[in-house]
C-alpha cells in the first residue's frame, strides 16, 4: 500500500519546509519569535496537513486537510513577500522558493480535484482511506 510519504506532493512539501528553514536562519535574531516562527510553522503545516488528511477515515476529511495545506502554502507565500518588504531576504532569494511553493500548491490542487471528482463519481460511502493511499492524483 502506498504511504503519504511516497506521494510527490508530500515529498515536495517536505523539501519546501527545509528550504524555508534554511532561508530563515538568516533572519534577524529579533524575528525568531515573529516572522521566523510564523514562516516555519506555515511551511511545516503543509506536510503535516497532507499527512493528517491521509490518516483520516474519509475522502471528505482528507480533502478538508488538503485545503488547510493549500491555505498554508498561501501563508508561506505571503510571509516570504513580507520578508522581502522587511529586507530580510532579496528578490533573488525569493524566486526559487516561490517557484517551489507554487509547485506544492499546484500538486495539492490537482490532488483535491482528483479526489473531488472521484468522490462525486462514485458512491461516497464506498471510498475508503485505503483507496486514498494508493491514489496518485492521476484520474
Amino acid at each position: 500500500m502506498k504511504s503519504y510519504k511516497n506521494m510527490l506532493v508530500w515529498q515536495e512539501a517536505r523539501a519546501l519546509k527545509q528550504d524555508v528553514y534554511d532561508l530563515t536562519y538568516r533572519f534577524p535574531k529579533s524575528e525568531l519569535y515573529a516572522m521566523t516562527s510564523q514562516l516555519r510553522r506555515a511551511a511545516t503545516s503543509i506536510g503535516l496537513n497532507i499527512a493528517e488528511g491521509a490518516g483520516r477515515g474519509t475522502v471528505r476529511d482528507y480533502i478538508h486537510f488538503l485545503y488547510n495545506a493549500r491555505g498554508s502554502c498561501y501563508e508561506v507565500e505571503t510571509a516570504l513577500l513580507y520578508s522581502v518588504d522587511l529586507h530580510y531576504i532579496t528578490e533573488k532569494d525569493l524566486a526559487p522558493i516561490l517557484r517551489k511553493n507554487a509547485k506544492v500548491s499546484w500538486l495539492i490542487n490537482k490532488l483535491i480535484d482528483g479526489l473531488e471528482q472521484k468522490m462525486n463519481s462514485e458512491d461516497k460511502m464506498k471510498i475508503t482511506c485505503d483507496e486514498i493511499e494508493i491514489y496518485d492524483g492521476n484520474g
